[in-house]
């Protein structure tokens, strides 16, 4: 299970530090898109790494917020779950599936450019 919290604090382009055992779809999902931290639970030394390191590196935590942002278009928007939805509904037709294209992307709001 995905906490709701993740999607919000991805799409709007946060570095994600996930508390986990390390095993799961969160952290699957945060290792693959490459938008933060895997961090422990229990290991306190592990999450205050974690922090001082986002603290510490702007730039990387801008980079690891730009992934969660990317990823979070490319996967879960409406129209990409549409296209899936309807290749299920397809499938159960007896219908050929669609090809899963990504999304369009979006500037970011409040990045130059």
């Amino acid at each position: 299970v995905v906490p709701s919290k993740f999607y919000a604090n991805a799409a709007a382009g946060r570095p994600i530090i996930a508390v986990m055992d390390g095993a799961g779809e969160l952290a699957e999902i945060v290792r693959s898109s490459g938008c933060g931290f895997v961090v422990p639970v229990g290991d306190g030394a592990a999450f205050a790494r974690a922090i001082e390191t986002l603290a510490d590196e702007p730039s990387l935590a801008i980079d690891l917020g730009r992934a969660a942002r990317t990823m979070i278009e490319a996967q879960f928007s409406r129209s990409h779950a549409m296209r899936r939805w309807t290749n299920v509904l397809d499938e159960l037709r007896g219908r050929p599936s669609s090809p899963l294209t990504p999304a369009p992307t979006y500037p970011t709001p409040g990045a130059p450019g």
